[in-house]
């Protein structure tokens, strides 16, 4: 069967991509379990990505990482939250010279300003020069 063009248009152009695959199929998503979609809270935090792009993440170690994630959870729209040092521990199962060790490392870091009780997250320092 032929199609015939209507007079005044012109049949669009097919790349030899298109050519070659056919046309593309619009690819509809629907949830597994529509009862289970997630919802994002209205109090969510994210981690940036750039933290792992700019491999950030291959230099610090598993509590810095842990205590980043954290952090980035429990902190407020400026960065700054006030938990104790016992009660990260109790959250994270870290001891105390563990929770100290991996904040003495973020702050050297430059991800992190801690003036007790005050946790201050920082924009991401610049990509590491290591490579």
């Amino acid at each position: 069967m032929k199609t015939e063009l209507r007079p005044g248009r012109k049949k669009p152009p097919q790349s030899s991509s298109t050519a070659k695959r056919g046309p593309r199929r619009k690819i509809f998503k629907q949830p597994v379990d529509p009862e289970r979609v997630r919802t994002i809270p209205v109090q969510f935090g994210a981690v940036d990505r750039q933290l792992v792009y700019s491999k950030h993440i291959q230099h610090m170690s598993t509590d810095e990482i842990a205590l980043y994630v954290f952090l980035q959870c429990v902190s407020d729209a400026e960065g700054l939250s006030f938990y104790s040092d016992e009660r990260i521990c109790e959250y994270l199962h870290f001891s105390l010279n563990g929770l100290w060790k991996a904040r003495e490392g973020m702050v050297h870091g430059g991800f992190l300003l801690y003036s007790q009780p005050i946790y201050q997250l920082l924009n991401l320092p610049e990509p590491p020069r290591w490579e």
